[in-house]
């Protein structure tokens, strides 16, 4: 994918929009590591007060914000200036992504989990398709 002795690809650019109306619900002003900064919440006041603009932000990444079901209220652009990355780097990308995070979406697994939970049999999710 890159050049030998390459580990990255620099020169990427990831920028995350959020509309105003939802911004201090979804957001804070932190230190490193993600500590909630002294006053950084609400975000916009904890912004209003920076000058220059120093700290980090953090947001709340919630697959209804990001996916649009809520409606459109997060925008997400990448640039990568690179010309070593592009649609084969990101195809592999999105695959490895995917691969790490499907255990955890399994509807079998997840149904299992709840049942379990819920104090039923083992297994009772692969017997019952409402649970699923």
């Amino acid at each position: 994918l890159f050049p030998p002795g390459a580990e990255t690809c620099p020169g990427h650019i990831l920028q995350i929009f959020v509309k105003n109306s939802i911004v201090d619900s979804v957001a804070y002003g932190a230190r490193p590591l993600g500590k909630l900064a002294e006053g950084g919440a609400p975000i916009t006041g904890w912004l209003a007060r920076q000058c220059p603009l120093d700290g980090q932000a953090r947001l709340l990444a919630h697959p209804d914000l990001f996916l649009g079901s809520l409606g459109d209220l997060v925008h997400v652009f990448h640039y990568a200036s690179s010309p070593l990355y592009g649609d084969v780097q990101r195809r592999f990308l999105l695959q490895e992504v995917e691969d790490l995070l499907r255990p955890h979406f399994d509807p079998s697994a997840v149904a299992g989990g709840v049942a379990e939970a819920l104090g039923f049999e083992s297994g009772i999710a692969a017997r019952t398709p409402e649970l699923v």
